[in-house]
């Protein structure tokens, strides 16, 4: 029965200045770093691409006047929201 965890055990021997022989198996950490990058990096990439489709501000808040401006049909609120809304550019 092992006391000790293989990571403790690793603690001890690299702390007594063990070094490992990279070389030897150089080609498996390098496909192991190859994979982790495209691990790491697919997400990056997906969220770039969401964002990019994604409209600025000033237009969603446009289009959203817009419709709502289309679904009233009383002309006096929509002069009222017309008014307010430059109101607030005022104040910005």
């Amino acid at each position: 029965m092992n006391c000790f965890s293989s990571a403790s055990k690793q603690y001890v021997l690299y702390g007594m200045g063990f070094n490992t022989n990279k070389n030897q198996h150089n080609h498996l950490y390098q496909k192991e770093a190859s994979l982790i990058n495209r691990l790491r990096n697919a997400p990056l990439h997906s969220t770039e691409k969401l964002l990019n489709g994604l409209p600025t501000n000033r237009k969603f808040l446009n289009d959203i006047f817009l419709k709502k401006s289309l679904s009233i049909n009383n002309t006096t609120s929509i002069a009222f929201m017309v008014i307010k809304t430059n109101n607030n550019k005022d104040l910005n």
